[in-house]
């Protein structure tokens, strides 16, 4: 396993207790606070910063009982028929990048023909909705809802009302998101609730309502059991979908690389992710890494897909390196098929992973290679694809640039377990584990004293990301969101307000 800088370590677990106290003065005032809607809005900040500044805990039992007090305090007629086959898929917001609603469109995609799937947005915003969601949810002729309301608990109780239509509830939600535990806690609700842990690594809201949580790779679950108290665990791989006919020829490649500016004998390396998951953290630097790799290997070219070309440490080795890193910003759609089809070598982010990305340019037929910091993705450990430690991944990386290889037991387990037709199997496998009640679950809070170690790098991973001058905006903003929450909200406040800023995750 990784070493991790035990110098920066001391530092960030001590601003992990700073934020662990000041989490629990929030909770403490959330308690003491006795008008509802005001509580509401206590939990929602205190969730929001817990998820944005960890705190060593990955649950508040605290706070979950308090909504779900509320939410049995607000009731509304439901309906007892519901449509056979119905599946609700609710999500805070859908994007157009981004490995979380690709779950959703592909899980819409890879369903039973007989199944309707609709999809309901708590806080969109002003967002486009993709183009593929909403054809996917046509194609399962469902619909696209817009939970509107004047605050959380008007949203939840619209929700409450929808969802009670449907056979089955399944949450893609952001994790600060109080919404879905003031529609579904309540004890009239009878609908199964089934959670996709998307936020892995975080603190996140929603376990008393989860009938089952479903995750992408086992080191999750375990997370799941050891620190969240979560027992109706299940393990689904994560879905890609088939290649593109059009670009898989050699000519349109060579077309492609001509276009990128890259010349025939060079080997093209492809890394895709948002920018965060590349920083140094604790010693851990995928810059470092790759410098060194492309000092020694002349031929070789790195394509950055998701970071700016403007950030200063992607321009720094751009130019260290001759102009062979070409970092292309966020790519959609052809562009980005484009540019997984030339890979000669795919390689996953790190410090923090990328599975969804890495597992969508292996499809190609493409060597991947990752390093395995703290868990991995099942399929690439499985594989061989993820390594140990940097001293191996170098090792590795070099002998793909050099000769490559056919990784036919990747190839495998991507048929098996994440083409659209393995998948398929996988869904409809989980489909029939599925609960026939929703109940509300008693679990325990997470009050431990030590930090794992992957809590360790997603602090240093936000406490980097601070000084970004968007992050400082967006932290300053929602300091003041958060005291006029304590001592004014809801006075001059209106839905206008209430969806912006919770369109942004303010609020």
């Amino acid at each position: 396993m990784i070493k991790i800088n035990s110098c920066n370590a001391a530092i960030i677990k001590k601003r992990i207790f700073i934020n662990q106290n000041k989490f629990h003065k929030i909770v403490h005032n959330i308690i003491r606070e006795k008008k509802e809607s005001r509580v509401v809005q206590l939990c929602s900040q205190a969730a929001i910063f817990a998820t944005n500044n960890p705190c060593g805990i990955f649950n508040s039992k605290e706070i979950e009982k308090v909504l779900l007090s509320i939410a049995n305090n607000n009731s509304i007629d439901l309906t007892r028929e519901y449509q056979r086959n119905s599946f609700l898929h609710v999500m805070t917001r859908c994007y157009s990048t981004g490995g979380h609603t690709r779950i959703c469109e592909r899980w819409i995609e890879s369903s039973d023909p007989i199944q309707t799937h609709s999809v309901a947005l708590i806080s969109q915003g002003i967002r486009k909705t993709p183009a593929l969601l909403r054809k996917n949810i046509k194609k399962r002729m469902g619909h696209l809802l817009y939970i509107s309301g004047n605050c959380a608990l008007d949203k939840a109780l619209s929700l409450r009302e929808i969802a009670s239509r449907y056979e089955y509830i399944v949450l893609h939600i952001h994790p600060y998101d109080v919404v879905p535990l003031l529609a579904f806690g309540n004890k009239f609700f009878k609908r199964p609730v089934i959670l996709y842990n998307h936020a892995d690594s975080l603190f996140w809201l929603g376990v008393s309502i989860a009938d089952l949580v479903v995750s992408f790779r086992s080191h999750d679950i375990m997370v799941n059991k050891k620190y969240r108290g979560i027992k109706n665990n299940y393990l689904l791989p994560i879905p890609i979908q088939n290649t593109s006919d059009q670009i898989s020829n050699k000519q349109n490649k060579e077309s492609i690389r001509t276009k990128l500016g890259v010349k025939s004998k060079d080997k093209i390396l492809v890394t895709a992710a948002r920018s965060y998951k590349y920083h140094n953290i604790l010693g851990v630097s995928f810059i470092d890494v790759i410098k060194r790799i492309l000092v020694k290997h002349e031929n070789a070219v790195l394509l950055v897909i998701g970071p700016s070309r403007k950030e200063r440490i992607w321009s720094k080795l751009s130019s260290c390196t001759n102009g062979r890193v070409r970092v292309l910003g966020v790519l959609e759609g052809e562009e980005l098929e484009e540019c997984f089809s030339i890979a000669d070598v795919a390689i996953g982010s790190f410090p923090l992973p990328s599975p969804t990305a890495l597992l969508d340019i292996a499809r190609y037929d493409v060597p991947c290679i990752s390093l395995r910091i703290c868990g991995s993705l099942d399929s690439f450990d499985e594989a061989g694809v993820s390594c140990a430690n940097i001293k191996e991944f170098e090792s590795k990386l070099g002998r793909l640039i050099v000769a490559g290889e056919s990784q036919k037991k990747m190839q495998l387990i991507l048929n098996r377990d994440h083409s659209p037709e393995g998948f398929k199997e996988k869904l409809q496998d989980l489909v029939r584990s599925f609960p026939d009640l929703h109940h509300i679950t008693e679990f325990k809070g997470d009050n431990r004293k030590l930090l794992t170690k992957y809590e360790l790098l997603i602090a240093g991973s936000q406490m980097s990301s601070v000084a970004l001058v968007q992050k400082k905006l967006y932290y300053n903003v929602q300091r003041i969101l958060y005291l006029y929450s304590r001592f004014f909200y809801p006075f001059g406040m209106n839905s206008r307000f209430y969806n912006f800023f919770s369109s942004y995750g303010l609020f």
